[in-house]
Order: structure tokens, then sequence, then C-alpha cells
């Protein structure tokens, strides 16, 4: 637990929270290992505004993974994970596009499956990696739309371009 404050801010209030827990063995000639992780931070506004709202972070993260040593000379790993994270940030709104205190957000996603043999013989090891991974990620802005249909599809472009600059990735 830490806390998450201006430094004119003599209040000490829990504001970003860490936690992670696991289990792994072996039964046999199986392994195993699953875990989960969360962290949550209520975070501050970047943006200088008088009554600046808070901008949180929330982020867990999955994980299985699932071994079994068939002989001495082969063994095969799978493993499964699922990463969620979002994030409210600040903008850049129309009509003047300055740095702003808005509602924006950003979520993403990411599934990840994987498969890992390996052969064992005199002189060495192989071993194949193969994994597949999907991320989605999804940028939120909320913008005053304008009457001209252009000009506010302008401001959206330039916005997401200028929001893209600022976003951090993680991965």
């Amino acid at each position: 637990m830490g806390t998450n404050q201006t430094q004119d801010d003599l209040n000490y209030n829990g504001a970003s929270f860490t936690n992670n827990v696991s289990i792994n063995g072996t039964l046999n000639k199986f392994t195993y290992l699953a875990s989960f992780g969360n962290r949550f931070v209520d975070g501050l506004s970047a943006a200088k505004a008088e009554n600046a709202e808070n901008d949180p972070l929330s982020r867990y993260n999955t994980n299985l993974k699932l071994g079994y040593e068939f002989s001495n000379n082969f063994e095969i790993t799978a493993y499964a994970s699922l990463d969620k994270f979002k994030t409210d940030i600040d903008g850049f709104p129309p009509p003047t596009f300055a740095f702003a205190d808005t509602d924006d957000a950003y979520i993403s996603q990411q599934k990840r499956v994987g498969i890992s043999p390996k052969y064992i013989y005199r002189n060495g090891s192989l071993q194949v990696n193969a994994a597949y991974t999907k991320l989605i990620g999804k940028l939120f802005l909320h913008l005053v739309l304008q009457t001209k249909p252009i000009v506010t599809w302008l401001m959206l472009l330039i916005n997401i371009i200028l929001m893209m600059n600022f976003i951090p990735l993680l991965v």
C-alpha cells in the first residue's frame, strides 16, 4: 500500500495497492503454476485544474502454466495468461486542443497461450516455444462534437494523434 498525492496534500490516504498470489508445485511428473496479480492506483491528474479529478489506474494479470515429463528425454509445458489494464487519462479537447483535465480513458487486454515441448539428447537439448498473443487496446475520448462534420472528424483525428503521444505502451 502506498500514497499518491501532490506535494501540497499532507493527508496520507492509501491510494496505491499491489497484491500478488501464486501457487506452484510438482505431483510426480506433473508441474503446475497458477498466479494472480493486481495493482490499483487512485492516480493524480497530470493536468492543472482547479478541481482536478483523479485519474485511476487498474491492472491485473492471471497466469496458468502446466507441464508434464513424459520421459527423461521429453517434457512439454503449456501456458495461458490474461492481462487487463485500464487508466483514466487527461487529453486535448477541442476547440483549443490545450492539455486539460478530461474524462478520457485507455483500456487494453492481452490474451496469450503457448506450448513448449523440450527434447533432451546426449549432447544438448532442443526446445520449441510457440505462442499466440492477442492484444486489444481502446482509447475513449470524450469530445464535444461540432456542427460541421468535416471539422468534427478533423478535430477527432488531431485529438487521437496528440493523445497517442502521451500514452505509455504497457506490455
